[in-house]
């Protein structure tokens, strides 16, 4: 059974292999007997799946879930005691103390390891599960406590699988479907008799019909995407944008696109979870253990040695696409460890971004669930993160090295003087002419000799040239020289806080102004055009940032600059001559403070003496990613001037500016430190405080982490078995009912005795054989007094208790006859020991004459 879906020359197929039944994953832990019966009373007779259930089972306690789901299904169900094949319409059950392996069509338990704290046999079985069948997995999370299947989730997610998740409302412990709500690795959230409906439909549903994707109808839903969050997915690969939409068809049980595109005009939550889909935020900590093993051993030792050669105190990190932020921290823990390793003081920063909000607002909290530990050494998170009651934080030392941040790669201005640019499996799903303008922009980026991090299926394309090859298993790569790329800026970011400093006759062209290259034809004539009017007409013109590094200079402003010698740098303060130096300083300040700009008239240069000169100062603001001020400087011979005033003109005396300008930061300084002081006093106070309580806290702390993880573990087992114990005692008062109402509705008169011949039970016709009464229950049949002759019958009792074997008598009483008869019965368990006796079940029928 197989369909096809096309759309503009691309081909998706997505086959059942017969010979590999699709298996649905199915993790519980407390609470869940409720709504795995309820899930499997929905579940068809003849579904042609395979369910594995995953449960948090006690050790010391036989489980009864094979025969309390026998209930409510009339599939198999097999308990596993050692590999088996797996056939389809069959429930496996995962044994007690055992982890679970999928490995082709056969299920492999095997021993847990006894030397970790945290079981998390869910997500073992999850991983495994989507590594093994990819977009075919199924994964089902049910009630239960703590974390275990969030990181087996996001493995499904990975792979390209589906995720059902039981909702709150009928959950009776919520915490394990809230930890994968919480990551967003969930397709679909619903009570567990909804559950088997949902799942048939998304692995058949598909055949029941043959869809095309037509380019209007796909252009339709990229236009509606694209007013979410002004992310153009045109550039994605069709092949992913098509798998996705077709998920979530199945998934909304929509009957075809035209539908569909319907749904997404009426449901925002639906066009909301699209969007998210298309992300695709799936990670986790120290992804790829070889690939940070290299990082750790060769690339960052080279970054740190390359700053303290050239001098430098700080190391720059861009990790573009950090998604929920796990990947920021892992290199973040590589670097910190490499550097305490070496004693070395050096600090670092990481940038880590993404287009996803949400996803930053998360990896912002670095709060992460316990299931983290199996991708983290125990000493590192230990030393990296702090337990809370249901997850780890990271400590804010660490926390504060990185910064998140909203950044869309392929259209915000990327982050400069970058050592390591890491940017793993986002490039895969760029079309080629998007991939090669993000790596350009990686390429800018760096510095010289930067290092570029890829994902295992991710190349360089045409900038191969521009790199050296470290490692090509693991994907790094260095940079070779500093040399400007083909790239388009877009100077329409570029937003002014006031109005335009340069005349009306010269405002810059709306974008691609300082491309390398451009596409040619018009454009390309319009752009030399362009250049030429600036460099005829614009007086000399700097734009610098906000720590007054030059970003782009317009115009001939060579005569105002002068390089200092050694290393190049980018200051405007440190390359510009004294007296201007001094004017500009003091106008940025000014234009900084009160967010207007500044016009100087009556400037000195040192380099050009016999001219005077006037300066303009404008802030302006980077409208994304942040509001970052920005600041555009005009210098112009005084009798030359052509911009309009932008503001009040006003004669710069270096003396009284200088004075204001050292007055200002007197000011700002006496502020600063007493602010400072204070602060620094109360801290001393407070941290006098909590140094002791801190030293009794982290002993007490210790040493209840350990009790906690083993008492947690142990409740969820117990509460498991609870369960079960409770349905079968319902199911054992129910029969005890039945039986009583047999009894006392018989006409054969009947009574029980035990091993050692003791009364246990009996029906009232029985007083007309014995005379026995209700406060005869445990005592011994030779007791009792007979209405008929019992010499016999005794015999008979201890024959059948001694033997096993039934004795049948015929005796006579009134005229009537009856039969009697003494069959052996095991009270106390269902197999018979030889040296034991046997209960006795005596019972006397009227013959009819």
């Amino acid at each position: 059974m197989a369909t096809c879906i096309v759309w503009e020359g691309f081909k998706l197929f997505e086959s059942l292999n017969i010979d590999h039944p699709r298996v649905v994953g199915i993790g519980a832990s407390a609470g869940g007997l409720e709504a795995l019966e309820n899930f499997f009373k929905n579940v068809p007779d003849r579904s042609k799946l395979a369910y594995v259930v995953i449960q948090h089972l006690s050790p010391d306690f036989k489980s009864l879930m094979n025969e309390l789901l026998a209930r409510h299904t009339l599939l198999e169900i097999k308990k596993m005691d050692e590999a088996v094949s797996i056939k389809p319409n069959t429930i496996y059950l995962i044994p007690p103390k055992k982890n679970l392996t999928i490995k082709g069509n056969k299920l492999i338990p095997s021993d847990q390891d006894p030397t970790l704290q945290l079981k998390l046999p869910i997500d073992h079985f999850f991983i495994s599960l989507a590594k093994e069948r990819g977009a075919d997995a199924i994964g089902v999370i049910l009630s239960g406590t703590g974390c275990d299947g969030t990181r087996g989730c996001g493995a499904i997610k990975e792979a390209d699988g589906f995720v059902v998740v039981q909702d709150s409302a009928s959950c009776q412990f919520d915490g394990m479907p809230y930890s994968v709500i919480k990551q967003g690795l969930q397709d679909a959230v619903m009570p567990p008799d909804k559950m088997p409906e949902i799942i048939q439909n998304y692995v058949y549903g598909e055949a029941e019909k043959e869809s095309s994707f037509e380019a209007s109808k796909l252009k339709t839903i990229l236009d509606m995407l694209q007013r979410v969050e002004n992310l153009d997915f045109s550039n994605y690969r069709p092949s992913t944008v098509v798998r996705r939409i077709q998920r979530r068809i199945k998934v909304s049980q929509t009957p075809s696109i035209e539908s569909y595109v319907g749904l997404l005009k009426d449901d925002q939550e639906e066009l909301r979870t699209l969007h998210s889909e298309l992300l695709i935020n799936v990670t986790r900590f120290f992804r790829d253990k070889k690939e940070f093993e290299y990082l750790k051993e060769a690339a960052l030792p080279k970054i740190v040695d390359k700053a303290i050669a050239e001098g430098r105190t700080k190391i720059r990190i861009w990790v573009a696409g950090c998604s929920t932020g796990e990947e920021a921290f892992s290199i973040a823990i590589c670097l910190q460890e490499y550097l305490d390793s070496k004693d070395l003081s050096l600090s670092f920063k990481i940038f880590a971004t993404d287009v996803d909000r949400e996803a930053i607002v998360f990896a912002a909290k670095g709060c992460y669930p316990k299931s983290i530990v199996s991708d983290i050494e125990t000493r590192l998170a230990e030393k990296y993160f702090v337990e809370k009651d249901d997850s780890y934080e990271v400590r804010s030392k660490l926390r504060r090295s990185i910064i998140f941040s909203h950044h869309n790669v392929t259209q915000d201005p990327p982050f400069t003087k970058i050592d390591l640019t890491s940017c793993r499996n986002m490039l895969i799903y760029f079309q080629t002419s998007l991939q090669a303008k993000v790596l350009a922009l990686f390429h800018f980026s760096l510095e010289d000799k930067g290092i570029l991090f890829l994902g295992k299926s991710e190349s360089l394309g045409k900038l191969s040239g521009e790199f050296t090859l470290l490692n090509a298993a693991h994907r790094f790569f260095e940079k070779i020289r500093n040399v400007r790329l083909a790239l388009a800026t877009d100077l329409n970011a570029l937003q002014p806080l006031k109005s335009n400093i340069l005349p009306k006759a010269q405002a810059l062209p709306p974008r691609g102004l300082y491309a390398a290259k451009t596409t040619g034809g018009k454009e390309n004539q319009l752009v030399q055009v362009y250049e030429k009017l600036l460099n005829r007409y614009v007086p000399p013109c700097i734009l610098v940032d906000e720590n007054h590094e030059i970003v782009h200079v317009f115009g001939n402003a060579s005569r105002f600059l002068d390089f200092p010698v050694g290393r190049i740098t980018l200051n405007i303060m440190k390359v510009l001559d004294k007296e201007l130096s001094l004017a500009l300083s003091a106008a940025l300040l000014r234009a900084a403070d009160k967010d207007e700009p500044v016009f100087f008239t009556d400037i000195k240069s040192a380099k050009n003496p016999e001219k005077t000169f006037n300066l303009s100062v404008e802030p302006f603001a980077f409208a994304q990613p942040r509001r970052t001020k920005t600041f555009m400087l005009i210098f112009e011979e005084a009798e030359k001037t052509i911009a309009e005033p932008i503001a009040k003109s006003e004669k710069y005396s270096s003396s009284s500016h200088s004075f204001e300008q050292i007055s200002n930061l007197e000011n700002q300084l006496q502020s600063t430190k007493e602010t400072l002081q204070a602060t620094i006093e109360e801290l001393e106070t407070t941290n006098e405080e909590l140094q002791s309580t801190n030293e009794e806290l982290m002993s007490s702390n210790e040493e209840l982490q350990s009790s906690n993880e083993e008492l947690h573990s142990v409740n969820e087992e117990l509460y498991t078995v609870n369960t079960e114990h409770q349905s079968k005692m319902e199911e054992i008062t129910q029969a005890n009912k039945d039986i009583d109402f047999l009894l006392s509705n018989s006409n054969i008169a009947i009574m029980f005795l035990d091993e050692s011949l003791q009364i246990k039970r009996f029906n009232k016709e029985i007083l007309s054989m014995i005379s026995v009464m209700d406060h005869d229950v445990g005592r011994s049949i030779s007791d009792l007094t007979f209405s008929v002759a019992n010499e016999e019958i005794m015999k008979s009792i201890l024959l059948v208790s001694k033997t096993g074997n039934a004795k049948v008598l015929n005796i006579v009483k009134g005229g009537a006859e009856y039969l009697v008869k003494a069959i052996p019965y095991n009270y106390s368990s269902t197999t018979k020991d030889a040296s034991s006796e046997y209960g006795v079940v005596l019972s006397f029928m009227e013959t009819p004459s």
